[in-house]
């Protein structure tokens, strides 16, 4: 919990309720590790994964209706500016 309430940017306790949701819903379970007791993974069930897929379609689609408005060169520089504005968030400014 403690890497996902990290990968997210969220406090533990609110990674931890989210799961807590995600679980009572059915769309996600936890798994305990073999290796170390400590450590509960986060998975998702199929139903889980089928929202995953549904709301990532529907994204993609989305994402390709915009894009068709621009001319390539306007991607590469939209590409561009997208990937500098990750490494400058990812280095932490």
């Amino acid at each position: 919990m403690g890497e996902l309430s990290h990968a997210l940017d969220f406090p533990l306790s609110s990674a931890t309720r989210i799961v807590d949701w995600l679980v009572k819903n059915d769309y996600a379970m936890r798994l305990d590790d073999p290796e170390d007791r400590r450590i509960v993974r986060v998975t998702l069930t199929e139903a889980g994964l089928e929202i995953y897929r549904t709301i990532n379609e529907f994204f993609l689609q989305r994402i390709e209706l915009v894009l068709r408005q621009f001319t390539p060169q306007e991607i590469e520089i939209l590409r561009s500016v997208l990937s500098r504005i990750v490494d400058t968030l990812e280095t932490g400014m």
